[in-house]
């Protein structure tokens, strides 16, 4: 039976995937900087900041890395784990990064994503879009007040669950044809934020309306939030491109790597009511 270390173990997508994985035979080692208690997996304790948590990777046959939130110093750490894991043996890994990345030389992630291709190991890389499942986390709470703030405009996005991502990253793992490969992922739609306010509104019974929010409201609830200033300056550029039409496209990629469809807005929705209730 193979072992299969996925980092951010506690995070929407590794949550996904750990979940998908428990009706394959393997062995799943989820890797966070603290581990939690009682988990359907071996938890472990793995910090990219800090290289002696690396040795997990001894243990493992395939590693699924997931970069840590917004972070501008991906390359400095992501790098040696990838060094460390082709050194403990590691026969794949499966990267996470983001659509477009590799269009973005500047890019942190774009270095890893290089690091990887280059390293000799075996890999898959999966580029999601926009994730579906920021409603149900970060506009969860507003959203059930009847509000969802952006500043998209009327820009269509190409979103996709967390579920068909962990999909094709365990497509990845369990099947060889998908080694070496590269897989830029979407939903099977792109609506604007005024078609999912209207799509919410159905599904819940009661108004929830799209506001429209300025660059500057948007910076100021994310700095009130935490947000570094480098990490808020990434995201107004993202929704500058949304807004200008660049985040609308559809691929084939789900269906490439698992044989399925990816879930549309209003299937997530409904499988997702109970959260804005």
């Amino acid at each position: 039976m193979e072992t299969i270390f996925i980092t951010g173990a506690t995070g929407t997508l590794a949550t996904e995937i750990i979940s998908q994985l428990a009706e394959k035979p393997v062995k799943v080692l989820g890797g966070s900087r603290q581990p939690k208690p009682d988990t359907p997996y071996e938890a472990v304790e793995f910090d990219y900041a800090r290289p002696e948590t690396f040795t997990s990777f001894k243990r493992a046959d395939r590693v699924v890395m997931i970069p840590r939130p917004v972070d501008m110093e991906a390359d400095q750490v992501m790098i040696p784990a990838i060094e460390a894991a082709k050194a403990s043996g590691v026969k794949q890994i499966v990267l996470i990064t983001g659509m477009g990345i590799n269009h973005i030389p500047q890019a942190p992630l774009f270095l890893v994503e290089q690091a990887l291709i280059t390293s000799g190991v075996d890999y898959t890389i999966v580029r999601p879009s926009f994730f579906y499942d920021n409603f149900t986390k970060a506009d969860a709470q507003t959203i059930a007040i009847g509000k969802l703030y952006t500043p998209a405009g009327d820009g269509r996005i190409n979103f996709i669950s967390a579920k068909d991502v962990a999909a094709v990253s365990i497509a990845a793992l369990l099947n060889s044809q998908n080694a070496n490969k590269a897989f830029d992922i979407t939903g099977s739609e792109a609506p604007n934020y005024s078609e999912v306010a209207k799509e919410l509104s159905t599904a819940l019974g009661k108004p929830v309306a799209y506001e429209n929010i300025s660059e500057e409201q948007f910076a100021q609830g994310l700095k009130a939030a935490g947000f570094a200033d480098t990490a808020i300056a990434f995201f107004q550029q993202v929704y500058i491109s949304v807004r200008a039409g660049q985040n609308a496209a559809l691929t084939n990629g789900v269906e490439a790597a698992t044989g399925s469809k990816p879930e549309g807005l209003k299937e997530f929705i409904n499988r997702n009511t109970q959260v804005w209730a």
